[in-house]
């Protein structure tokens, strides 16, 4: 569930659950076997491996990892 406040006036989203590995795999099947463009760039990529990294190591720790 997502809880937004926008204007004084609270919205609450619910969303159905995905498989959000299956989801990778297949819009990579897909760029390779339709020619489609990734939905995220090689830098962007890297990035978000980076910060799931961080987040990993500072797990334990009580103070942020850079």
């Amino acid at each position: 569930m997502v809880i937004l406040t926008l204007e004084g006036q609270t919205i609450h989203q619910r969303f159905a659950p995905v498989d959000q590995f299956r989801l990778e795999v297949e819009h990579f099947a897909a760029c390779i076997r339709f020619g489609h463009q990734l939905h995220l760039s090689l830098e962007e990529s890297i990035e978000n491996l980076a910060t799931i990294e961080a987040i990993y190591q500072s797990a334990g720790y009580p103070w942020p990892i850079e």
